[in-house]
């Protein structure tokens, strides 16, 4: 009978010790990288970025509690649950990369570092393992992780836009679409912060709802899924500029011009990258033309090579000299020219050569009303030719004179008709599209837009309106549709 109450007061005491772990000095979770960073350029708000292992051998972890504090009052740390909602199994590694401590719960609202160390490590079989205060502490600066290098983000394409022609001034944000690349081969990027700064018409600053110049809009991707891969675009493009602290000042400003960069990239390894001083703002006139980041030297010679050719072409029409274009480039994708009143884009090869494949372009002009007949007549002749000296110059795989005669002889709808045609030179058959929609310039004038595309048959179909007016695809559902074969 002793030796029965024995054994199982012997059990007992065995389960107390497994169930609390505390016999184990060493921590079961080892840290490998542990950096904090303010999550945007205002709040104060940090965000902790950790990866960790479970280097225990049979058990599941189910969460950390982290222990953080300065060195002005160690004594009352912030202690920060880190929940993995599967478990984290013997010998692999969290989920869970981040969390956003909010500035009001920071132990001391301007310290710049803090003492970092395991508290405890709760198992999902219920028990538990307690530091016993000879654990390694980490001492960590906030941003002190900084990018050495070139910067991870290539800005693309930004546009801006009001969801409704009378937006409620106090109420409804300012939408803008943005488009741009991660650079890195290696790693991801899990969070940017967009700078924006809104002007009038004649290029003055509009201070937002806080009286400053700059606005600051952070966007983070707690979903491991949402961050943006090396080499890959950025997923959420459709962004929006809050009507409370911003948009209502911007409007009441008489915003026309707005200015944006990614100022600041967060990347995979929890490193934060700062834009260098030096880098240009894509600008965007509000509801009006898109903007592009446009190439600061010449571009390569197969874009340079189209340039010339579309000059010739423009001088033989009797178009006379179109100017240099602002060049815009997205590697292994697009080129787009933007003349004075035009845009012209083409596709680009892996070798980001000219493909003779498609091409499409829009006209400009501010609608004039009076005498609108004549102006009409002049804006569809300088589109008619334009068409032909941009096809005549891209689309090079085909008999020179019989294009000029199938273009020549090709009926255009007019009217602000929307048309999907076809056209056949030397046996093969092109789709043509085209259609006219209005947008605005900075000082409100309705620009009237004719828009042309011509795709071989074997080539992918795009919605020229949504490449040249959107970042994508247009906000408006009923706007997305498919072209016809």
């Amino acid at each position: 009978m002793k030796k029965t109450k024995l054994a199982v007061l012997v059990l007992m005491l065995i389960s107390l010790f497994l169930l609390s772990d505390c016999g184990k000095a060493k921590s079961p979770v080892t840290l490998h990288t542990f950096r904090l960073f303010h999550t945007d350029m205002s709040s104060g708000d940090i965000a902790l970025y950790i990866e960790w292992e479970n280097s225990s051998r049979n058990k599941m972890v189910d969460s950390l509690i982290l222990s953080m504090s300065h060195k002005s009052d160690s004594a009352h740390p912030l202690l920060v649950q880190l929940q993995e909602p599967g478990g984290v199994e013997p010998q692999s590694s969290n989920s869970r990369k981040w969390i956003v401590l909010e500035h009001s719960e920071l132990p001391d609202k301007e310290t710049a570092s803090y003492d970092v160390s395991i508290r405890q490590v709760n198992f999902t079989d219920g028990s538990i393992w307690e530091s016993d205060g000879a654990q390694a502490v980490l001492s960590v600066e906030v941003d002190g992780q900084k990018g050495d290098g070139a910067f991870p983000v290539r800005l693309n394409q930004a546009h801006f836009y009001e969801s409704s022609p009378q937006p409620r001034e106090e109420l409804d944000p300012i939408y803008f679409q943005i488009d741009w690349t991660n650079l890195s081969q290696t790693d991801s990027i899990i969070g940017v912060v967009y700078q924006i700064v809104a002007k009038t018409a004649e290029g003055n600053i509009i201070p937002n709802g806080e009286g400053c110049d700059v606005t600051y809009i952070s966007r983070f991707y707690a979903d491991p899924e949402q961050w943006i891969s090396p080499s890959a675009d950025n997923a959420i493009f459709t962004e929006s500029v809050p009507a409370f602290s911003a948009a209502c000042a911007f409007r009441k400003g008489g915003a026309a011009i707005f200015e944006v960069t990614v100022c600041r990239v967060i990347d995979s390894n929890g490193i934060v990258w700062e834009a260098p001083d030096n880098d240009r703002p894509i600008g965007s006139v509000l509801t009006g033309k898109k903007g592009y980041s446009f190439l600061d030297n010449a571009p390569n010679a197969s874009v340079q090579t189209l340039i010339k050719r579309i000059q010739t072409e423009a001088t033989i029409c009797g178009l006379g000299d179109l100017g240099q274009p602002a060049v815009s480039i997205k590697d292994q994708n697009y080129c787009l020219l933007r003349y004075e009143d035009i845009d012209v884009r083409v596709e680009l090869s892996e070798k980001n050569e000219v493909l003779a494949g498609k091409t499409s372009l829009v006209l400009y002009a501010v609608l004039q009303y009076d005498d609108g007949a004549a102006f009409i007549q002049a804006f569809n002749t300088r589109l008619s030719l334009l068409i032909r000296c941009v096809c005549t110059a891209v689309l090079t795989d085909r008999p020179y004179s019989e294009l000029i005669q199938k273009l020549d002889e090709f009926q255009f709808k007019e009217g602000g008709e929307t048309f999907f045609e076809k056209l056949e030179v030397d046996g093969y058959t092109y789709d043509v599209y085209g259609n006219v929609l209005t947008i605005l310039d900075e000082h409100s004038n309705i620009i009237l837009c004719d828009i042309f595309g011509i795709f071989g048959m074997e080539e992918e179909l795009y919605y020229p309106p949504n490449i040249f007016f959107w970042i994508r695809e247009s906000p408006w559902p009923s706007q997305n549709v498919d072209l016809p074969r």
